[in-house]
């Protein structure tokens, strides 16, 4: 890998579809590995169908770039893959705001925010069971990563600064608390996270 600067990149499956073919019993075993155009073919089927689950963009900051979930319909997704569409039209959803950063390699770090799946009700999709209740009603699991969705991530330091970038995913729960007059209200949010189409449709 060191041949393409130790990167796994589309240029990393190069080198080892080069290992892979090299192989004199490749042949008769046929390919393990995929090609990058194949990659590529399904990396561009998944961005297009997220596009319309949960539009993103890319993003650039003084400290980085990034990607930026759309707030709204994250958090709409991630309410239906738990089962609690229904449990929203009753009564209030625990969801709770999360960051948190780590290290990817030596010198690189990301920092990282989102929503966290808090709602005991809550049911996971994958095991088709309750996701924090487990014997004798007690609760577990309310830190596991399968209940943390990122919605703003951005390769760069961890400083008390940088955290600055996230400050509208915590104004985004703080509004969920407000009247939805309220929220129309916020000139700095009307654009982004549309209220009316995102979150009541």
């Amino acid at each position: 890998m060191d041949i393409r600067g130790g990167t796994l990149n589309y240029e990393g499956i190069t080198v080892l579809n080069d290992v892979e073919t090299a192989s004199k019993n490749v042949g008769k075993m046929g390919r393990l590995l995929p090609s990058p155009a194949s990659l590529q073919h399904v990396a561009q089927k998944l961005e297009k169908a997220g596009k319309h689950l949960c539009p993103f963009q890319l993003i650039s900051t003084n400290f980085g770039e990034g990607v930026e979930f759309d707030y709204a319909k994250t958090t709409r997704l991630v309410i239906d893959a738990f089962g609690l569409s229904d449990v929203g039209k009753e009564r209030q959803i625990n969801i709770s705001a999360s960051i948190d950063a780590a290290k990817l390699t030596k010198n690189i770090m990301h920092t990282s925010a989102g929503l966290k799946m808090t709602d005991v009700q809550g049911r996971d999709s994958f095991r088709n069971k309750r996701s924090f209740i487990y014997e004798k009603n007690s609760l577990c699991n309310l830190q596991s990563c399968n209940a943390n969705f990122s919605m703003k991530i951005i390769i760069m330091k961890e400083t008390k600064e940088s955290f600055k970038q996230f400050e509208d995913v915590y104004q985004f729960f703080h509004l969920f608390s407000e009247t939805s007059e309220a929220c129309h209200h916020e000139p700095s949010n009307l654009e982004k996270f549309q209220w009316e189409e995102s979150t009541t449709s």
